[in-house]
């Protein structure tokens, strides 16, 4: 079977190499790769299909899976050794432990859960070929460290990681409240606008913001505490882009539909921006395309995680770009004494935090690591001279993992309107953007969001004493999203969907900002033609200087085999 869709990468014709594997279930899988080394991964069932892109990534890519698994799990100092500690720490402070990984695991699908543990033992199976014949399949990086086995934990904790670093924003709060301290509320208004209706957005012509009277409890924090918080956060993020770990940037897309388009047909373009690439690094994507029966898609992955994340199936084409919503509200806690064991006051009492302790590895021995939580999240920092503690609230606490779902779902959809269903559930702050063979075009601004009926100014501090509790979520159906727009096209590069939704407090979309206009030079690229072809459509890169991490071109025919 092939596809009936035009691509760039994604080439199955010409067949360099083939590898016969027999699945946990005895049937066998193949694993075709073409001249470029793109694994095609065919079996009889899903489960086969998912161990076989275990295998077929673990042999491209087993160190960048090892280096993914020790990111998310707060294991990079067994390497690194001092080095990493500080960046281990802030992701055992604001991850899950192995319990509750294990609960978001078993609330997905039966299918997903199949998947994740196929995936699992693929990789695996792929480390046993390696140790049984290092001549032919050891890395060299394994000469002198071990593989210690993948497991579903090591696949959720990834998951969560990479949803995080794409899909979680905010949590600025502290710098914002700074910002206000030192120049004042003349200032913070005008250079912080809530809304900044100059900025271009992704669907046009929506209408102004609701006017919102905010309020703020007039709580202060000590420039230093901010300062540090802000230097422990640049440190970690230099540490990713200087290892080879996933660190975030942007992503850009645009969407033609048939009445833009030469041939009649829709196009789409997805540049996810998961890193630079460059000559002494790997990648950070993978190409793969899997099919059994059940299941028939080609596009990009990231080694360490099952499924397709960006690609297309017989029916539609999908890509997606960071939403850059705010999803994360900081809350100051107070607490009874000058230290975590007297509490923190909560809804008129004194309320224990919740303790966990972690022991982190390093070559020259262990580090025990206790850290926080409040009933509002993750303890990131504290001063105790004011009895402050800087707790982070998560729209999609114990939730990232239903992620997983969504991109099942996708990977298998036959129709916009089964997109949109899929996508209405997802937790994490994404635009998604796809095509189908009907000819449609549609976008979503997806994600979980406070309703801000709290009244509480978005970019400052939530008050921890229990008088600034979040009120609801937006219903989906109320989120930025359209179909096949008049003007017939779509263009993004993480820039605000409508004009009437408001910013988070990272003030992403303020005139003068790094993405407030940015995709005005994709959208001024696309207007100069009266009509595009897919090879215009492949150029916009080039045509705006810039690049993604992987590149995926679609254009749909109207027909399926």
């Amino acid at each position: 079977m092939r596809f009936s869709i035009l691509f760039i990468f994604m080439i199955s014709a010409l067949i360099a190499d083939t590898k016969l594997l027999i699945a946990p279930d005895g049937t066998t899988v193949a694993i075709n790769r073409d001249e470029y080394g793109v694994p095609h991964i065919q079996a009889d069932n899903e489960a086969a299909m998912f161990f076989g892109q275990g295998f077929a990534e673990a042999n491209d890519r087993l160190f960048q899976i090892d280096l993914n698994r020790r990111a998310a799990t707060g294991r990079l100092s067994e390497w690194f050794g001092d080095y990493a500690l500080d960046v281990d720490k802030e992701t055992l402070k604001l991850g899950y432990t192995d319990e509750e990984l294990d609960i978001m695991l078993a609330n997905t699908l039966p299918e997903v859960q199949v998947a994740v543990q196929a995936y699992a033992d693929g990789i695996n199976a792929y480390v046993d070929t390696m140790n049984l014949h290092p001549e032919l399949y050891m890395p060299e990086q394994y000469q002198d460290i071990d593989f210690v086995p993948y497991t579903v934990r090591d696949v959720c904790a990834f998951s969560v990681y990479m949803l995080r670093m794409f899909g979680m924003f905010g949590g600025d709060e502290l710098t914002r409240l700074n910002e206000l301290q030192n120049n004042g509320w003349d200032w913070f208004n005008e250079n912080r606008p809530v809304n900044d209706p100059a900025c271009s957005t992704t669907i046009p012509d929506t209408g102004q913001a609701t006017v919102q009277t905010w309020h703020y409890s007039g709580m202060t924090v000590p420039e230093e505490v901010v300062l540090e918080l802000e230097a422990r956060q640049e440190y970690v993020e230099q540490f990713r882009k200087d290892n080879g770990i996933i660190y975030k940037l942007g992503s850009f897309a645009a969407l033609v539909s048939p009445g833009f388009s030469t041939s009649g047909n829709v196009m789409l373009l997805g540049c996810p921006q998961m890193g630079s690439p460059s000559y002494d690094v790997a990648s950070r994507t993978m190409e793969v395309e899997l099919e059994c029966p059940t299941y028939h898609v080609g596009g990009k992955t990231v080694a360490g995680v099952p499924f397709v994340t960006l690609g297309h199936n017989e029916h539609i084409a999908w890509t997606w770009t960071s939403g850059v919503s705010d999803n994360v509200d900081t809350y100051i806690d107070s607490t009874q004494s000058m230290n975590y064991s007297d509490g923190y006051w909560h809804d008129g009492a004194w309320l224990d935090f919740e303790m966990l302790v972690d022991t982190i590895v390093t070559p020259l021995g262990e580090e025990i690591f206790t850290h926080y939580r409040t009933v509002h999240g993750p303890v990131v920092g504290a001063y105790m001279p004011l009895k402050q503690v800087y707790s982070q609230k998560m729209t999609f606490w114990l939730d990232d993992f239903e992620m997983a779902d969504y991109i099942y779902n996708i990977n298998k959809a036959a129709s916009i309107a089964e997109y949109d269903e899929a996508i209405s559930t997802a937790p994490m702050s994404f635009n998604a953007f796809a095509i189908d063979q009907d000819q449609n075009i549609a976008f979503w601004h997806g994600g979980r969001f406070q309703d801000r009926s709290d009244g509480v100014h978005p970019y400052l501090p939530h008050k921890g004493d229990g008088s600034e509790e979040w009120g609801g979520f937006i219903p989906f159906e109320d989120m930025p999203h359209a179909l096949n727009p008049d003007q017939g096209f779509f263009t993004n590069w993480n820039n605000k969907p409508a004009s009437w939704w408001n910013n988070g407090d990272i003030g992403p979309w303020i005139s003068g900002s790094g993405i407030c206009n940015g995709v005005d030079n994709i959208t001024n690229f696309v207007t100069s033609f009266s009509s595009m072809t897919l090879e215009d459509v492949k150029g916009i890169p080039e045509a705006i200087n810039d690049h993604g991490t992987y590149q995926g071109a679609y254009e749909l025919t109207g027909t399926e085999i």
